[in-house]
């Protein structure tokens, strides 16, 4: 069985650099999928892909940033 997750966020932290505050705001999108054994309701594998927008601000100027991470999880059975 096969299901699909989504989903949307937001994160902002603030930080001292230097003695000066530095503020970073990010947009966060969440999809992946989640393969499950029917029969046991274990997860077999699990996919999930994070995209990040947004930008650093402090010490008067601002700097865009982008990421993206790819987790994958996979359940084997020992023999």
């Amino acid at each position: 069985m096969v299901v699909d997750v989504a989903g949307k966020s937001n994160t902002v932290s603030k930080v001292q650099l230097m003695g000066m505050e530095v503020t970073t705001s990010l947009n966060n999108t969440l999809t992946g999928t989640i393969i499950l054994d029917k029969a046991t309701g274990i997860i077999r594998e699990k996919t999930m892909t994070t995209e990040s927008n947004g930008t650093n601000e402090g010490m008067g100027g601002s700097t865009p940033i982008t990421s993206k991470t790819v987790i994958v999880t996979k359940v084997s059975v020992g023999k």
